[in-house]
């Protein structure tokens, strides 16, 4: 296989970026794009590409290589289903799934049928995680105690309509632990393994039926006490990971949200450069500041579909993440 030909399900704000990248990059097509507004397809069909109104008939009918499913999180488990019973591999937006019972769902479909299903962890592709990533596996930092992650950032912070769907606490299935918390939790299980034990606590100033903050504390097999951060509640996004080790200390950092941490310069200098870079690839219209993270997911995607190499995170990292939320849901529950 030379090439990867793709379906898009759901070109809202996320599904856009995908389309967008799938353009630039050379080894993959999209043949065919499904969404329930139809004002969202106009500029897609004209592109020659064939457009659906639903995914439940495009899947099936097209049969595309790859799905990327870019849904609200209510239709993540039907769409897989779909999807991996027509054969189709999937890049599965986050969170993985409202809960753990909808999550194996997924995972034994993707068991049964064969197919590859990669998660949607951007934050894997942040530059500065990666090397981060690198230097505890190479064990540089020498021994780690302690490790923090935060993010501050939401729906509410963009600045941008916010979906109604997002306000049905039903359709969502978490807050701010599981739609922001489930990237920075993929990070740490990432660089330190298995999770020995957890601990956290959630809050709600917004009353929205959901939680708009979480805390969680995480030991880990190898003795690495981890605290992750999420809020909804900042007008200032933050993301910050920090690694204190016995040698060194490292901080990871997104120029999407840390412009001020890394300086306005050397900030200024990354978007110019990052945005040109971007326009000389085929020619595309360039994409905002910090998302070339999402070119270089799909990058790693396609390839591991043409090479026929299991991608990562997959279903199974899936589980884990939101075994890890769902035990912090069930413990505030059980407090109240």
């Amino acid at each position: 296989m030379k090439s990867v030909k793709i379906g898009i399900a759901g070109l809202g704000g996320q599904g856009k970026k995908h389309f967008l990248n799938c353009l630039r990059l050379k080894n993959c097509e999209v043949i065919a794009v499904a969404d329930g507004y139809k004002r969202n397809l106009s500029r897609v069909s004209e592109l020659g590409i064939n457009t659906y109104t639903d995914y439940h008939e495009m899947i099936p009918k097209e049969k595309p290589d790859a799905v990327i499913i870019a849904l609200p999180n209510y239709l993540h488990a039907d769409c897989s289903t779909i999807a991996s019973e027509n054969g189709c591999n999937i890049l599965l937006e986050k969170p993985f799934a409202r809960n753990m019972e909808e999550a194996k769902l997924i995972a034994n479909h993707v068991r049964k049928t064969g197919i590859k299903l990669m998660l949607a962890m951007c934050q894997r592709f942040i530059g500065s995680c990666q090397e981060l990533k690198e230097e505890i596996d190479n064990d540089t930092l020498g021994r780690i105690d302690f490790a923090s992650a935060l993010f501050f950032t939401g729906p509410f912070t963009s600045g941008k309509g916010v979906p109604e769907w997002i306000f049905d606490p039903m359709k969502m299935g978490g807050g701010a632990l599981l739609d922001s918390g489930c990237h920075i939790i993929d990070l740490l299980l990432w660089f330190f393994g298995e999770v020995d034990s957890v601990q956290g606590h959630t809050e709600s100033i917004f009353d929205l039926g959901y939680d708009d903050y979480a805390d969680v504390l995480l030991r880990f097999r190898n003795g690495v006490n981890a605290l992750a951060v999420v809020s909804w509640r900042s007008r200032n996004p933050c993301y910050r990971i920090e690694v204190a080790g016995e040698h060194s200390r490292k901080v990871a950092l997104s120029r999407k949200f840390g412009i001020f941490d890394v300086g306005l310069r050397k900030a200024l200098f990354s978007f110019v450069l990052e945005n040109v870079s971007q326009k000389i690839m085929r020619g595309r219209p360039f994409l905002p500041l910090g998302d070339n993270i999402y070119y270089k997911e799909l990058d790693y995607f396609t390839k591991c579909i043409i090479n026929d190499e299991e991608p990562e995170p997959n279903a199974i990292d899936g589980l884990k993440v939101l075994n890890v939320i769902e035990s912090i849901y069930e413990k505030t529950k059980s407090k109240k």
